[in-house]
């Protein structure tokens, strides 16, 4: 008898399961699965990549429309923690207020609604200063600048079919509107750095179209430490020998790092030909100016109040020659010497006091008087 052997029967369940799933399905659904994951993985990160792009470059592409305005506070202590997971860009691509924050910038973005709005704000400082002054520079020192820029420009470029560019930096910026050397200037399409330490100004310098640097620039190093006084509203500043700030019991004061100018310059992209350096910085300006980068930047107009001897020597041997007083009790007007071997000293003095209501005016008894050639600032008696 010959038996008939039975087909054994293939199995179709799973080793895995248990079920009845086929094995090979089984093994095509995990290709696939691992194949879109994969997929999912690559397109997001690039993605995340490209958003952050877009972003910082959208930051860049509106600086003069948007309606934020970037502040940016020196902070050196400040130190940043790397996340190797993070998304990393080159640092060409990321605006220069982000490219190290460990360097001692941060940006702050400040909303500030239409952009005439500032003239609507109350500045609410009670000095003395602000209840004799209104909207712009104290003697005058816009309308001369914006007058011999022109004026200048018109003498080295006089074919030039293009409107003049000019460019300014404003250092201390102190309030955006009273008192201001620049507001008239950006006005006129002047672009420009306001610096200004004191955080009282900043929301209303967000209002400007200028950058804004929050920072108190010092020498050459960065992030040296000093006393400070931020409560003296348009008086603050660095507080020491040789400073307006001297005596530490008057004033409350406080510990913070200085930034060199020429750091502030590379990092907000200043140009190398600066129209116009309004400086008063109450007492700091031989400091600053004693390790300004003369070799990589010119200044055409410079306004000093009260130039101490100190301050007069390391202008006149960089290349500026002071040209006048502006104000008895001692806003001076300085030029480089390429520009007044353009325009002439004679002419240069022309066109500042056919702009100004103050060149001619004299001190009466008890006002101060400034005196150029030995730095004395005392009352007339």
């Amino acid at each position: 008898m010959i038996r008939s052997r039975k087909r054994r029967r293939r199995s179709n369940r799973c080793f895995a399961c248990g079920e009845g799933c086929s094995m090979q399905g089984m093994l095509v659904l995990i290709v696939v699965v691992m194949f879109f994951l994969v997929a999912y993985s690559a397109n997001s990160a690039s993605d995340v990549e490209f958003d952050v792009a877009r972003s910082l470059s959208t930051i860049n592409d509106t600086t003069d429309t948007s309606k934020y305005h970037e502040s940016s506070s020196s902070n050196p202590a400040k130190t940043t923690t790397k996340n190797t997971n993070a998304v990393t860009l080159k640092s060409q691509e990321r605006p220069s207020f982000l490219r190290d924050k460990a360097a001692g910038f941060h940006a702050i973005h400040v909303y500030h609604g239409p952009e005439d709005s500032i003239n609507s704000l109350p500045n609410n400082s009670e000095g003395m200063v602000y209840k004799q002054y209104g909207r712009g520079s104290q003697v005058d020192q816009d309308r001369i600048v914006a007058a011999l820029a022109l004026a200048l420009a018109s003498q080295v470029a006089a074919a030039a079919e293009e409107e003049p560019s000019f460019y300014f930096v404003d250092l201390a910026a102190n309030d955006p509107i009273q008192l201001s050397n620049t507001l008239l200037l950006e006005k006129k399409g002047w672009h420009g750095l306001c610096v200004e330490p004191n955080p009282m100004y900043w929301y209303r310098l967000a209002h400007r179209q200028c950058d804004v640097a929050a920072a108190f620039v010092g020498s050459r190093q960065d992030q040296n430490k000093v006393t400070v006084s931020l409560t003296n509203k348009e008086f603050g500043g660095i507080v020491g020998d040789g400073m307006d700030n001297k005596d530490h019991s008057k004033v409350e004061t406080e510990q913070r790092y200085t930034i060199s100018l020429k750091s502030i310059f590379d990092d907000f992209g200043v140009p190398k030909s600066i129209d116009y350096l309004s400086l008063d910085v109450e007492g700091a300006e031989e400091l600053i100016m004693r390790d300004f980068p003369y070799e990589s930047y010119t200044i055409h107009f410079l306004t000093v109040e009260r130039p101490k001897p100190e301050l007069q020597t390391i202008l006149k041997s960089n290349g500026y020659q002071f040209v006048m007083m502006l104000i008895y009790w001692g806003e001076t007007l300085w030029v480089h010497e390429s520009v007044a071997k353009q325009m002439g000293v004679d002419k240069i003095q022309e066109v500042a006091k056919a702009n100004s209501d103050y060149v001619d005016k004299t001190p009466k008894k008890g006002q101060h008087l400034f005196t150029i050639d030995t730095g004395e600032y005392k009352r007339v008696v």
